[in-house]
């Protein structure tokens, strides 16, 4: 876990100093499309590999779109209610 702090620091860290390169944006946006990619492709090698998630996907992928529509309405909800507060404090 401390790894992965250190690492979001040091990217942090390297934003700042060069947020204010041309064309940085849309080299990091690239690179992290690439990277997500990459990402998705190891995560579904490894559900692939993995003979008790296949055995129970039937199951398991009911829980997964229960949890995402929850998820999803759950964020709608939230965002609603703060954008609601925002809109009455910007007309006080």
């Amino acid at each position: 876990m401390l790894t992965i702090i250190l690492f979001f620091l040091l990217g942090a860290g390297l934003g700042i100093l060069l947020r204010k390169q041309e064309g940085m944006a849309i080299w990091v946006e690239k690179l992290t499309q690439a990277v997500v990619c990459a990402l998705m492709v190891v995560l579904g090698i490894s559900v692939g590999a993995n003979p008790q998630v296949m055995q129970n996907l039937g199951s398991l992928g009911l829980q997964a779109l229960a949890l995402t529509v929850g998820a999803v309405a759950g964020s709608i909800v939230v965002v609603k209610a703060l954008s609601g507060i925002r809109k009455r404090k910007a007309a006080a």
